[in-house]
């Protein structure tokens, strides 16, 4: 068993090019055993290579060189053992991260497909939703549909009291009930989903409980849009009621004549 080996040597062993063997004594986290002083030569002792596959599973768990070298400094576990729990802690919020977006995408894949899951349009129909929660922000007196609450929404949803709620794509507005019975499409507030419901109260949050909602999917937005299917369903005893429409998005398109032509399902809580 030789008892040095050199930058290319340790090279061939364990995968390690010469420019991180270097790198490594210029930061401090490891100095070669012998250092030629006519030739600059490095060789490194055999127990150096057990250093080195150490570094190498130090930074398989995700430590930093830094870490690493602080790690090494310290020949109890303490050091180590701090450092772990810290690691611990990341991973545990990466995983919490990583799940919410898993989450967040299967969510997506639904809503992408429920246009083509669902019968067609100008053909009222009953569906079952669960609980969901909106974001809204109210439409002023006079106000157009665009350029009006949905600007205000997107730089409300900016500011940072609002930096941990997990806003959905998914869009649309909140109707006047007693407008659509005559027959007018009148927004109340312009509103994007939210994941989930965050632990603070805002004053934008909505909650729109689970139920049986009266379904009727059209252009809502186009001149002359024919609802009147929808009309003769609608209950006439005098009750508000909760009124959604969800554009479904068919492109990616992000003009407002491709949002004006866009499908809107009209959802009606009974």
């Amino acid at each position: 068993m030789q008892d040095y080996f050199t930058i290319g040597e340790i090279s061939a062993l364990l995968g390690l090019t010469s420019h991180t063997l270097r790198y490594y004594d210029k930061i401090g986290l490891l100095h070669p055993a012998v250092v030629n002083q006519q030739t600059g030569y490095r060789s490194y002792a055999y127990q150096q290579l057990f250093t080195l596959e150490r570094i190498r599973h130090l930074q398989y768990l995700g430590f930093n060189l830094e870490d690493i070298r602080e790690i090494l400094s310290d020949a109890s576990m303490d050091t180590f053992l701090r450092l772990l729990n810290r690691k611990k802690r990341e991973l545990d919020a990466e995983i919490e991260h990583l799940t919410a977006l898993r989450n967040t995408v299967e969510q997506y894949q639904s809503y992408y497909r429920y246009y083509d899951d669902r019968i067609l349009p100008q053909v009222p129909f009953k569906a079952h939703f669960g609980q969901r929660y909106l974001f809204a922000e109210e439409y002023r007196p006079g106000e157009p549909l665009c350029g009006t609450a949905g600007y205000r929404l997107m730089v409300r949803k900016s500011e940072p009291d609002c930096a941990a709620l997990h806003f959905l794509r998914e869009i649309g507005f909140l109707l006047d009930y007693g407008a659509l019975r005559s027959g007018r499409i009148r927004p109340t507030h312009y509103y994007m989903f939210l994941e989930n419901l965050p632990k603070e109260s805002m004053r934008e949050i909505q909650t729109i409980p689970a139920g049986d909602f009266l379904c009727f999917r059209c252009h809502m937005l186009e001149p002359g849009a024919d609802i009147s299917p929808l009309l003769r369903l609608m209950a006439d005893d005098g009750k508000s009621r909760t009124v959604l429409a969800c554009e479904y998005e068919q492109n990616m398109d992000d003009s407002i004549q491709a949002f004006e032509r866009s499908y809107f399902e009209i959802q009606i809580q009974l």
